[in-house]
């Protein structure tokens, strides 16, 4: 999979050879709203003084966190537009998870009284307690796959097995850490702490990242594959988890002096921005974002460009070569890597726009929508066939339909958006605004997306 740049890539640095790199279009056509189309309120939940992050079950129910002392859990019910409090007193997670959500749209919840609660929201009116807790527990989650990742307390690293790692939960507790099997309620105690980082597609590998590092180990041995050191750039933002672009390369999201870095097991770093661009980012930090589709993988690189402003470029695995796409503001590819979208600004106006390309070919003239809030939010559907954008009164959504179209837009009833979370079915969107007064309220606006 991993390509070296052509020699027409090599000749980049000295003479930006023609056909290697292509500058962005400097006039793309732009897309704007159908004329008269209606802006239409969206219902929304109760106000709180703080709103922390919401999460949709896997059949469509949402649940709204409005934990902030006294502080209760809600839950959104779309199928009836009701909001339930929850049954059982919750605990406060600041940075952890106390619910969890089964494939079927049942919860598990960690009650107050440090005890695993399963319900259905909106339903069960006095649930159950399931299991007496042995410890405090201040984290509950899926088991993320069938093979998970165990340092004992002696210090060494052993591979766990999972049977059915979809109705797992990981428990972690003051002490030690749990795995609970929903269908039996058997809770076992591990010798040690479960170790989180990301798996490789087939399954043999863990990147575990943590300040000063990178460590790829093998599931089966426990054994360290390949590593690599770093040192992280806390002012430059926190990184997301490392991305694995093949079953035998992972990239290292960090943003790290040098970057970005790209992992293999048995073969050690390859520096992407020298490699793949002619670039070298040995005195700043290169933002990287990664993208896996079929059988090939895609980069976006930030990185100087000639006349010193910050520039992405994309580069394509499969050909070796790379495109400036010019300045640009939050890129994201689609969930399927197919697309990519990011904000742009209009001719340096305070109005800006979003823009829309396909991944390949290489070159692809890309559209552009506006006007979109400057320095707003992005937000792919799961299926990749949708894109929620932040306006200056409220949301919009384009769509896929032979090409990319505007479909739908909402204004916010009086709060500002600040994100947008996507339906696992890309039917509705719930969107968290809040008040523009200071001090002011915070709201869950859910809408249906025809």
């Amino acid at each position: 999979m991993l390509k070296k740049r052509s020699e027409c890539m090599a000749l980049l640095f000295i003479a930006l050879a023609s056909g290697c790199i292509s500058a962005p279009p400097q006039r793309p056509p732009i897309a704007t709203p159908p004329a008269g189309e209606g802006l239409r309120p969206t219902p929304s939940t109760p106000s709180a003084a703080r709103l922390l992050p919401h999460s949709w079950s896997p059949t469509g129910e949402i649940q709204v966190d409005f934990l902030y002392p006294p502080g209760h859990l809600f839950f959104y019910d779309r199928t009836t537009g009701r909001v339930c409090p929850s049954p059982v007193p919750v605990t406060y997670p600041y940075f952890a998870s106390t619910l969890a959500w089964m494939p079927d749209g049942t919860a598990l919840l960690l009650s107050a009284e440090n005890q695993l609660v399963e319900f259905t929201p909106c339903r069960d009116r006095s649930p159950e307690a399931v299991r007496d807790l042995p410890e405090p527990i201040w984290s509950i989650q899926r088991a993320s796959h069938h093979r998970l990742l165990l340092r004992t307390a002696a210090g060494t690293l052993t591979g766990v097995e999972v049977s059915t790692p979809e109705t797992t939960l990981i428990l972690s507790g003051e002490r030690s850490d749990y795995l609970y099997d929903r269908e039996t309620h058997a809770l076992r105690r591990q010798d040690g702490r479960l170790v989180a980082g990301s798996f490789s597609p087939d399954g043999t590998y863990l990147a575990v990242s943590d300040d000063t590092g990178t460590r790829v180990i093998h599931l089966t041995t426990g054994k360290v594959k390949a590593e690599a050191t770093w040192q992280s750039q806390p002012a430059e933002g926190a990184p997301g988890p490392d991305l694995w672009l093949s079953n035998r390369e992972v990239l290292i999201t960090a943003p790290v002096i040098g970057g970005p870095l790209i992992l293999m097991p048995g073969k050690g770093v390859v520096r992407g921005a020298p490699e793949y661009l002619g670039m070298g980012c040995s005195n700043r930090v290169c933002r990287a974002l990664g993208t896996r589709s079929a059988d090939t993988y895609h980069l976006l690189v930030q990185a100087l460009g000639r006349e010193g402003h910050d520039v992405w470029y994309l580069y394509h695995a499969e050909s070796g070569q790379a495109e400036n796409l010019g300045p640009l503001t939050d890129p994201r590819f689609s969930p399927n890597g197919e697309w990519l979208a990011a904000l742009q600004d209009l001719n340096g106006r305070e109005a800006s726009a979003a823009w829309v390309r396909s991944t390949d070919p290489p070159g692809r003239e890309p559209l552009v929508f506006a006007p979109v809030r400057p320095h707003g939010f992005l937000a792919w559907s799961p299926d990749s066939g949708r894109l929620a954008l932040h306006l200056d009164d409220g949301v919009a959504v384009l769509e896929l339909a032979h090409e990319w179209r505007w479909a739908e837009r909402w204004r916010t009833a009086g709060f500002e958006p600040i994100t947008a979370r996507w339906s696992p079915d890309a039917r509705h969107l719930a969107i968290q605004g809040v008040s523009p007064q200071a001090g002011g309220d915070n709201a869950l606006l859910v809408v249906a997306v025809p």
